[in-house]
């Protein structure tokens, strides 16, 4: 979903300062031109991801209407996956037009994306996941955006820019003596031809340092290859895929990235549109969710020499058609060893369920509003008995509590977070009624 970026024209004014104990915030100058987004509430939520301890999830709000302030007019919601409250005094301000939240590999810190500013921001994570916040020059907790943001780190370290619109993300670690731990963030850009690499030598913001390469044109979904450090990149006006490979030197920067080649994956169309590319667990096979045309591609890396097993190649097995306007997508296997891809649809407002393995769709879930991102919830206790708690979260865009309301009607906030019941013991084919598997068992607004 391309969203406009014309509409802001109002800069940064006066700092709100978090006291992360009571939620407070300290006074602010009159002259602001616009308001902050309730923290208490969802505005047009986009992506969204998991705590690893399964306790709690975090929600981007993008502030797609433009109602409030450009440089704080998002926020980030800290999500209760037990009682479902949204955690407000220790939910941060974002700028708007956020798009997508990764978490490190320790989930000390949680990395987002947003394209007002062409922002990129690190928040430090409480060690439960309670609380996302980023600490001010004094080292207060704040929620304030301009100091969490990496664009003025690398600015004040004579480092490139960061390109023009970052979307998608991938982050990993590495190791260097010098520095010790350096977390590597991966940039898709929806504007242009470039992807990007920030490494954060000892996680720190004050090392940030960048560089960029073209790769290929209007970046939109960036993974990493499990068990390597092989990037993949799709877009959304390209046919192909592409990898590179980032070089971290000895003291934590990024000195290069290596082109590891690309592919066509669809030589009848220019541009495919796009909008997911996610892995299976073992890294052998990877999946390519498009818009041209609406479909489901399945990509197996293999040896680019059978005989010797050496080197590396791509084979297009296959591709499942699915219905329009496909948008998100996770994987998940069953109990029983089934591997299903439920996948958004905006335009049926709609999930539909695929099994990867017969190629076929299975179920389709439907929604009162146009879903974006889901996600799967950490296997805290798994999906094998009964008493199980096994479910998937999906945002919807401009959902209201009533459905003959608009989002211009609902107020300060727009649009919900849905939970889907997706343990297929909850089944009932006696009274199909009744049955809470693939239905949405809670909204939260």
């Amino acid at each position: 979903m391309k969203l406009c970026l014309s509409v802001w024209k109002t800069s940064l004014i006066c700092s709100i300062t978090l006291l992360a104990a009571t939620g407070m915030l300290t006074g602010c100058d009159a002259s602001i031109e616009g308001t902050l987004p309730p923290r208490d509430q969802l505005h047009y939520p986009v992506g969204l991801t998991f705590h690893p301890d399964g306790k709690y999830f975090y929600v981007i709000n993008s502030n797609f209407d433009a109602r409030f302030r450009p440089d704080a007019g998002g926020t980030l919601s800290v999500i209760d996956a037990n009682t479902f409250e949204i955690r407000a005094a220790s939910s941060p301000y974002l700028p708007s037009f956020g798009s997508n939240i990764v978490l490190n590999e320790d989930a000390t810190k949680a990395y987002v994306t947003a394209r007002a500013q062409d922002s990129v921001l690190a928040f430090d994570v409480a060690s439960d996941g309670s609380a996302l916040f980023c600490r001010n020059k004094a080292g207060q907790t704040t929620s304030e955006p301009t100091d969490c943001v990496i664009n003025r780190a690398l600015s004040q370290n004579d480092s490139a820019k960061v390109p023009e619109d970052p979307f998608d993300l991938a982050v990993f670690s590495v190791t260097r003596p010098e520095v010790g731990t350096v977390d590597v963030l991966n940039l898709a850009h929806l504007a242009g031809t470039e992807v990007s690499t920030i490494a954060l030598p000892g996680r720190d913001l004050s090392g940030a340092n960048l560089q960029s390469a073209p790769l290929l044109r209007g970046a939109s979904a960036i993974t990493q290859r499990p068990g390597t450090q092989d990037l993949y990149v799709a877009g959304r006006r390209t046919n192909r895929i592409a990898i590179y490979q980032p070089y971290i030197d000895e003291r934590g920067k990024v000195e290069a990235l290596l082109s590891r080649g690309s592919f066509a994956l669809n030589n009848e169309v220019e541009m495919i549109d796009a909008r997911a590319l996610v892995f299976d667990e073992n890294g052998e096979r990877f999946y390519v969710l498009t818009r041209i045309p609406s479909a489901l591609y399945i990509v197996d890396v293999v040896p680019a020499d059978p005989a010797s097993g050496s080197g590396r190649a791509h084979r297009i097995v296959g591709s499942i058609p699915l219905r329009a306007q496909p948008g998100g997508m996770v994987l998940h296997t069953t109990p029983q060893g089934q591997q299903l891809a439920y996948i958004t649809s905006a335009h049926d407002r709609s999930i539909q369920v695929v099994d990867v393995e017969t190629r076929t769709l299975v179920d389709e879930i439907p929604l009162d509003s146009e879903p974006y991102d889901i996600v799967i919830e950490p296997k805290t206790s798994g999906c094998a008995s009964p008493e199980d708690r096994c479910r998937a979260f999906v945002t919807l865009f401009s959902d209201t509590p009533q459905s003959d309301q608009s989002c211009s009607d609902a107020g300060g906030g727009c649009g919900s977070v849905a939970v889907i019941d997706i343990n297929p013991l909850h089944r009932d084919t006696q009274t199909p009624q009744l049955s809470r598997y693939h239905s949405v068992i809670k909204k939260i607004y």
